[in-house]
């Protein structure tokens, strides 16, 4: 999944939100292509919070740490060995004294749903990139299990494969390319059609697959199957 770069992106200000279920592939691609680019920057300060211990091997080893006092300003890697969201809320408190960093948060969706979110991520999420120039990427499993602020405040977002009985939620984020995650039975918009006479489908999106949406250009969303930027025409197949 080397293949996608953001083209455009200020790390201060621009948001991130990935979606998509377990074993997804999500969060190695977030290491791969935002983090790791990221890293490679060295005038760029980033905090993460590595909830299952699958980024720090990006990080210098002095950038590693496990406890809270142990946090400073520049770029750092937590892993918690309390995963409460009392303690992730005191991680957040600490992210709300920064500034001119990009904040990293993986499995987010222990930390807020739908109708609500931690107490110290709301001004993270809300406040932070336009008073203190701290964005954040956070990645979590199910649209159901995300709090509207978190995508809508999102200038880049990723869907990775997802839980049919999410499609409504994603199909209204992403357009009816959702579709292509699901089975021809499930989808509501790329059924069979005939065309010059043979009959054709649209194949399904495999493994590690995801589709990107760029808020400063809604009408447009790039299809990358298995990790590699194709077009529609492309996923046609004879039936």
């Amino acid at each position: 999944m080397a293949e996608f770069t953001f083209k455009d992106s200020d790390p201060y200000s621009e948001n991130t939100g990935v979606v998509g279920e377990h074993y997804g592939g999500k969060t190695y691609f977030v290491g791969q292509n935002i983090l790791k680019p990221m890293l490679k920057t060295r005038i760029i300060n980033v905090w993460a919070w590595d909830h299952q211990a699958k980024w720090k091997d990006y990080f210098e080893p002095h950038q590693v740490v496990y406890y809270l006092d142990d946090l400073q300003r520049g770029t750092q890697c937590y892993v918690p060995e309390n995963k409460s969201e009392e303690h992730f809320d005191e991680f957040c408190e600490l992210v709300q004294q920064l500034n001119n960093t990009h904040l990293f948060i993986d499995e987010s969706h222990n930390y807020h749903n739908a109708q609500r979110m931690a107490k110290q991520l709301q001004p993270v999420i809300r406040d932070l990139s336009g008073n203190q120039n701290v964005a954040y990427t956070l990645v979590w499993q199910r649209a159901s299990e995300g709090h509207k602020s978190v995508m809508s405040n999102a200038r880049h977002k990723f869907l990775f494969n997802f839980d049919s009985l999410d499609q409504d939620r994603y199909l209204q984020m992403f357009g009816k390319y959702a579709d292509l995650f699901l089975n021809p039975e499930e989808r509501k918009y790329f059924r069979d059609f005939t065309e010059n006479n043979k009959k054709y489908r649209y194949d399904i999106l495999t493994d590690y697959s995801f589709l990107y949406r760029d808020e400063k250009n809604r009408t447009k969303v790039e299809i990358y199957n298995g990790g590699h930027l194709t077009t529609l025409e492309s996923l046609k197949i004879e039936i």
